[in-house]
């Protein structure tokens, strides 16, 4: 086998290529409800951490309003 130095562009990129898709045969891909249980909880939680900054903008805006 040849070393990367001594192997050609087109050599290395066919090789690079391979081994990708042996690695991504072994990947454990989610099941479709488990990608919609997933997105639920992300879609919550962004909603709930969206809500609370809010909530914080409105306080601290009504004390900068009271103090000015």
């Amino acid at each position: 086998m040849a070393t990367t130095a001594e192997m050609s562009l087109i050599d290395r990129i066919k090789k690079y290529l391979g081994e990708v898709k042996i690695e991504a045969m072994k990947v454990s891909w989610p099941t479709r409800e488990e990608v919609k249980e997933s997105t639920l909880v992300v879609l919550v939680a962004v909603g709930l951490i969206g809500a609370f900054i809010y909530a914080c903008d409105w306080i601290l805006g009504r004390i900068v309003q009271t103090i000015l």
